[in-house]
């Protein structure tokens, strides 16, 4: 199972459409060139769909849920779905449950708070280190509320799960350690040098994961890929459902 997930930032379309239409294309023209089986996008721009139709089957944030837009792509026939949404709170997470072969799997599709730092310039202003640290605080409870609920929710599933996304949290995050429970880091498994997933200014992390069920899944390869279509990088897995699933 091939599995990448990406946070595409709206195909960058608040710079005009002309800008996102080259963007989409790059986009597009790599996911090509990769061929994934399941793709994780977040913040992602409903009119593209229609350039992925090598996948059949496909799940995105209902419409009118107010919520930033997910999607799931997927060459495996959907045989569940469904949608997290985070309260008070812009974010959400969607699920799907596959079908492979005899066997099926869910896949969570996960965009945690953002801290909405938007500059470094905005943190050079009057205050801003006050107006930060309350930022920094505010987020971090949520990130802790929201995995929860994502672990109790997966903790349900009947199938084995794999998490996908963008946590808006490094590894080192009581958060990031809570939703690796019972799970494993397709970087950590397989990944090589920093990892970073995030560029912004002078702003660089491993933000985006992938977690595999670590009983069901053993993780084959990890990619991280240097494609600047987005302030996000994309990363990549290839999981090997055990047998005995």
């Amino acid at each position: 199972i091939s599995i990448l997930s990406y946070n595409v930032q709206g195909f960058n379309s608040y710079r005009g459409k002309e800008f996102a239409d080259s963007v989409s294309v790059g986009i597009v023209d790599y996911i090509q060139r990769q061929d994934p089986d399941i793709i994780c996008f977040q913040e992602f721009s409903r009119i593209r769909a229609r350039q992925l139709k090598q996948y059949p089957f496909q799940y995105q944030t209902p419409y009118f849920s107010g919520k930033t837009n997910q999607a799931i792509f997927s060459k495996y026939p959907i045989v569940g779905q469904g949608s997290l949404d985070f309260p008070e709170s812009p974010n959400n997470a969607l699920y799907v449950d596959l079908v492979l072969k005899k066997d099926t799997l869910r896949v969570y599709n996960i965009h945690l708070e953002s801290y909405k730092i938007h500059s470094f310039r905005s943190l050079l202003k009057k205050n801003a280190g006050v107006d930060f640290l309350k930022k920094l605080q505010y987020t971090a409870a949520k990130h802790r509320e929201q995995a929860r609920m994502l672990q109790a929710h997966r903790q349900k599933s009947p199938y084995p799960s794999i998490f996908c996304g963008d946590f808006n949290q490094t590894p080192f995050s009581p958060s990031f350690q809570m939703l690796n429970s019972g799970m494993q880091d397709s970087f950590r498994e397989r990944g090589q040098g920093w990892g970073t997933t995030f560029i912004r200014n002078i702003i660089s992390a491993r933000i985006d994961f992938i977690l595999a069920d670590s009983k069901a899944f053993e993780v084959l390869e990890h990619g991280n890929f240097d494609l600047r279509a987005s302030d996000h990088l994309p990363v990549m897995a290839r999981l090997d459902l055990k047998s005995d699933q």
